[in-house]
């Protein structure tokens, strides 16, 4: 019995001796084994320049016969706001006397824009495209619609805008004939009442 005990405490004391260089060992082989972590993707150049953050209120420099030529503001965010100017604005009208001839006459008024623009897409950061609404209000034809379209383009510290749609004055060939004294004359498409327009204009984030 005596023998046995002691060959029990022999057998303990070899286990404790060798076990921490057994663990160790084993610690270190699946430390090689473990493969390093992959470093972090780089952002790439390729990908082109993010779009300046734009800001809610923006200043409006504009020419065309959307929106007229003048200046106003745009408030909002990238996805829907509003946007309000004023301007001078040319028109240009074809006309049939009563004689069967036909000419061009211009005219120009002060046309107001509140317009209402919502985006649609955005196929890359820098580039906005999207539906635009509003109110026309023109001291030669009167009140009107607006409906149409936009692209808006970052340019860094500026963004280019270009919109342009169909302008509707139901009243528009009434108050022209009768402001200038044109009755017996037909107006042919476009005209006072239906016509077609586009604008460019610069806008500005301070």
């Amino acid at each position: 019995m005596r023998h046995m005990v002691r060959a029990a405490v022999l057998f303990g004391a070899m286990v404790a001796v060798a076990a921490p260089g057994w663990w160790s060992r084993t610690a270190a082989e699946e430390g090689e084994a473990a493969p390093a972590a992959a470093p972090a993707p780089e952002p790439s150049a390729a990908s082109g320049p993010a779009a300046r953050p734009q800001g809610m209120v923006g200043v409006m420099l504009h020419l065309g016969a959307f929106t007229g030529m003048g200046a106003g503001v745009q408030i909002g965010t990238p996805a829907v706001g509003l946007r309000l100017s004023g301007g001078w604005e040319p028109t240009l009208l074809a006309l049939t006397q009563p004689d069967g001839t036909s000419k061009l006459k211009f005219y120009s008024s002060f046309l107001a824009s509140p317009d209402l623009y919502v985006r649609l897409a955005s196929p890359r950061s820098t580039l906005q495209l999207g539906a635009e609404v509003g109110y026309r209000y023109s001291t030669l034809l009167g009140s009107g619609v607006a409906v149409g379209g936009y692209a808006q383009v970052s340019l860094g510290k500026l963004e280019l805008l270009v919109n342009g749609g169909l302008l509707v004055f139901p009243s528009g060939e009434t108050r022209l004939k009768q402001k200038h004294d044109l009755s017996g004359y037909e107006f042919s498409f476009p005209g006072p009442n239906v016509n077609l327009g586009i604008s460019v204009g610069l806008l500005f984030f301070p």
